[in-house]
């Protein structure tokens, strides 16, 4: 009965991993479309996803690899913790270390969630796939969140200034001081 119902379960799980992964190659792919002005068909779209479906299942099973290493390390705190606080410390001290495990545990499983998220969306539209998306994502999060606090703080962003400096980074342009642009006076 137990052998039966866990054979379900994981059944159950690699057709909605499947599905997942499917739908959000089809997904991201239409909205890349959408956001270039490119024409989008069904046939299209159900075309891409063979393409991209290899690298989104290589990505997956890193950021699975990445889950599975988190949640051993955790596994390890807490035992470790377990064993040096004893059995005479008092219960109300092993509760505040166990809430204090257990916050930083959620806030680093949804910054990994993030990430996963992240790194499908950049399988599909990049040429990375696998732990280097994972850590392009990570990045991603990075430029998103600067954009959020600044915008929580209700500090402008000067979007010239912010071309000119993203322009220097790729050694396509970059802008000159007032320093550096020197006039030669003409007599006329």
């Amino acid at each position: 009965m137990i052998t039966s119902e866990w054979i379900t379960f994981w059944l159950f799980k690699i057709v909605y991993f499947t599905f997942f992964l499917l739908s959000t190659s089809a997904v991201v792919y239409t909205i890349a479309c959408i956001y270039t002005a490119k024409e989008i068909t069904f046939k299209k779209v159900i075309s891409v996803v063979p393409k991209v479906w290899k690298r989104l299942m290589l990505t997956f099973l890193s950021t699975f690899a990445a889950f599975v290493a988190y949640n051993l390390i955790t596994l390890v705190v807490i035992i470790l913790c377990g064993i040096t606080m004893g059995r005479n410390e008092r219960i109300s001290g092993k509760i505040i270390v166990f809430v204090i495990i257990a916050i930083f545990y959620l806030n680093g499983f949804v910054y990994l969630t993030l990430v996963w998220q992240l790194a499908s969306i950049v399988t599909v539209l990049e040429d990375c796939y696998g732990f280097k998306a994972m850590k392009k994502s990570k990045e991603l999060i990075k430029t998103v969140l600067y954009f959020m606090c600044k915008s929580y703080h209700h500090e402008n962003i000067d979007k010239s200034t912010l071309a000119d400096h993203l322009e220097a980074y790729l050694g396509e342009y970059v802008p000159l001081t007032a320093k550096e642009v020197q006039m030669e006076q003409y007599q006329v």
